[in-house]
C-alpha cells in the first residue's frame, strides 16, 4: 500500500445473530480445511455440542469494512485456579489472511478476557499448522502443552 493511502477499515466485534449464517459458512470451510490435517479429526470430535452464549462461549467476527471474513469463539475454564480464556475457534477466510483480520480477533478475545478476570490466553494448535504456531507466537503466545499419542494395537 503507497504511504498516505487508507486501506479498507479491518476489526473485530462481537457476533449478534445477523451474523450467523456467515459465522456458519465460515465453519464449514474452517472444518474441510483442517479436516485432513494431522490431528484434525481428533480436534474435530472432541469439539462440544453447545458452543451457545448460554454455555458461556462467546463469538466474534472478524471484518473488512462491513463483509465478515473471519470469526472466533471463545470460553472461560478454570485450569489449575486459574481462569483462562480458552480460544476454541479462530478462522480468517484464506483470501482475506495477511490483511490483519486474525490480529483484530485475538485483540477483541483478550479484552474480552480481560473484562472477565481472565489470567491467560490459550488455543490449540494443529501439530504441522506452522502458519496458526507462527501467528501465535509472533503475538507474544507461547507453547505450554503438547500432546503426543501412540496408537496401542497395530493399524496394519
Amino acid at each position: 500500500m503507497s504511504p498516505g493511502v487508507e486501506g479498507p477499515t479491518v476489526f473485530a466485534a462481537k457476533a449478534g445473530p445477523e451474523h450467523k449464517p456467515a459465522i456458519e459458512k465460515l465453519r464449514s470451510q474452517a472444518i474441510a480445511e483442517i479436516r485432513d490435517q494431522r490431528g484434525g479429526a481428533l480436534l474435530l470430535a472432541t469439539r462440544t455440542a453447545d458452543e451457545s452464549p448460554e454455555a458461556g462461549a462467546v463469538w466474534f467476527v472478524g471484518l473488512i469494512e462491513q463483509a465478515t471474513v473471519g470469526f472466533a469463539q471463545a470460553t472461560v475454564e478454570q485450569l489449575g485456579g486459574e481462569r483462562v480464556a480458552m480460544i476454541a475457534e479462530l478462522y480468517v477466510d484464506p483470501r482475506t489472511r495477511q490483511a490483519g483480520v486474525a490480529e483484530a480477533l485475538l485483540a477483541a478475545v483478550r479484552n474480552w478476557a480481560i473484562e472477565h478476570r481472565c489470567t491467560h490466553i490459550e488455543s490449540q494448535v494443529l501439530p504441522g499448522n506452522r502458519e496458526a504456531k507462527n501467528f501465535f507466537e509472533r503475538l507474544g503466545m507461547v507453547t505450554r502443552l503438547m500432546r503426543v499419542s501412540a496408537p496401542l494395537v497395530d493399524e496394519g
